[in-house]
Formats: C-alpha cells, structure tokens, sequence
C-alpha cells in the first residue's frame, strides 16, 4: 500500500492594509510656546552665567598679575643685592612727585635745579616687567578710563598707570623713594608675632586685571594692593594690611573677616552700605580674594 504524503499550503500573503496612516507632531503654537520658554530660560541664566565666568577670568588674572609685580620686585632686589625695595637703584631713581611716583623729599627739579618732566622710574620699571604704555592720569581720562566704585557710583581717581603686555593695567596710587609708613622696631615686633609680615608700605597700587576695559570697578576688575619693604604685595583689607594699620594692636575694624563693612561675611554677599566711603567703594576686598584663594565669591 503506497503512503500518501500530506502536504500544507502555506497561507496567503497578508493584504496590507488600504487605511492611512496617521503621524503625530508639534502645531506652530506648541514650538512657539516652547521657544518662549527657552528664551525666558536664556534671559534669567546667561547672565549669571556670563558673570560666573567674568568672575574666575579675572580673579585668574589678578593672581596672575600680582604674581609678575612680586618676581619683578625680587628681581630687583637680586640685581642691586639688597634687602629693602627702597634701596634699589629703581626707586632710587624717583626725583619728582608725578601721579603717584613720589618721595618724601620731592621737589620737583632735576640734580641740576631745572625743571623737568622725566621719569627714569619709568625707564627702570620698564626693565623688570613688561610694559606696553606709560600714561599719566589724564591720558587715561582722555581714552574714556576712570576707576569706579564697585557699585558705579563713585569715581575713585586717576594716577599714573602702565599697561602691561598681558593686558592688565597697575594704577600706582603712590610709591615712594624712601621707607615710608614705617612701624618702630617695637610695633613691627608686634605685628610679626601675631604673623604679619608688613612693617613698611612702600607703594600702594590699583591692579586692573583687563586694562582699559569694562567695567573699571573696585572689586570686580580693579583691587588694591601695598606693597612691603620686602617687595612682596599684600591686599588691602587683608591680615597684613590690618596688622600694619593697626600697628600690631587690635586690628579687628581693619580686617575684612571681622569687619564686615569692609567686604561682607564670609560666604555671604556684602551690601556696601556702609556710610564709610571706602567701605562702599569695594576697596577692601582685595583682602577677600586672595585669602578666598583667589576666588571672587560676591
């Protein structure tokens, strides 16, 4: 008996279907709606983004600058072997009182008795730091510079300036030829033993961490600082600002962590309300940013 093999027809092909399809998607006012809120989003955020990095650049910046004033200043001090910045053949060679380079016994003439409107000071810092452009305090004005409160609200004055090649500008508020602002043997004694390291101010400098450039305010772009006997810089409204303005006693209303006129609390944002002009011009948080490690939290 022969054995029938059954075999299966495989089913026919499925017919596609004849229904359209139907793809889902935004309408013009959902995109515009969605745009909207981006652009409030954008509006609220780049600005505070934009400030935070404003922030590190120039505190960057301002390490940066004070760094090449204090190698230039020890340089100095190598060449001439000595150990005081006033004896150094460079501030030696202040004659005149001129924006901000001056001495104690300035008369405005030359050795001869003639007037004269050099200043080798600026020829001999040209050869320890690397400086594009001298100008006095009314060139600045006339290319629009002035120095502002931290809040804009006060014009804090024009010295003599140089523009370095980074860009950054040092504003010299004065340096002296001769010691000046010298504690005695006793007071210096002092303030070294609760771990100052200032007895003398022998200059005293604006630092503009971008030169002529916005926005020209204390504590934003431009903080102070002295600098020593030692040609070290030191920031205003710091430890070794306060201890030397306090001649080693209490320097609690000179110090920007237990002042807060000065620059606020620590972590918190200051108000500048101050009645004390300096205070509210920003002045003093230079001291605030360096010992924040160089950082501008307000």
């Amino acid at each position: 008996m022969i054995e029938r093999k059954q075999f299966r027809v495989p089913p026919p092909p499925k017919q596609k279907s004849s229904k359209l399809r139907f793809y889902t998607g935004f309408t013009l006012a959902e995109v515009l709606i969605t745009l909207g809120v981006i652009g409030i989003v954008a509006v609220l955020t780049i600005p505070q983004i934009i400030d935070s990095y404003n922030k590190k650049a120039w505190a960057a910046q301002l390490q940066k600058t004070v760094s090449t004033l204090e190698q230039g200043f020890q340089k100095m001090l190598a060449d001439d072997g000595v150990e005081l910045i006033a004896d150094t053949h460079v501030l030696q060679s202040i004659q005149i009182w001129h924006n901000g380079y001056g001495s104690e016994n300035a008369t405005g003439v030359d050795e001869k008795g003639t007037s004269t409107g050099e200043l080798p000071i600026e020829k001999n810092l040209s050869k320890y730091f690397k400086i594009v452009e001298f100008m006095s305090g009314q060139d600045a004005q006339k290319k629009g510079y002035n120095a502002l409160s931290i809040k804009g609200d006060r014009n804090l004055g024009r010295n003599a300036q140089f523009i370095l090649s980074d860009g950054s500008m040092v504003s010299t508020s004065y340096l002296f030829k001769n010691s000046y602002r010298t504690l005695s043997s006793e007071e210096c004694k002092l303030v070294k033993s609760k771990g100052g390291k200032m007895c003398v101010k022998q200059g005293y400098f604006y630092i503009d961490v971008n030169g002529l450039k916005g926005p020209n305010r204390v504590g934003r772009d431009i903080f102070a600082f002295h600098l020593s006997e030692y040609g070290h810089l030191y920031p205003n409204g710091g430890i070794d600002d306060a201890l030397h303005g306090a001649k080693g006693g209490d320097y609690s209303t000179r110090y920007w962590r237990t002042n807060h006129d000065m620059c606020g609390k620590p972590g918190e944002q200051p108000t500048f309300d101050s009645s004390i002009t300096d205070y509210h011009s920003g002045i003093l948080c230079a001291g605030r940013v360096v010992e924040n490690g160089w950082v501008i939290d307000f």
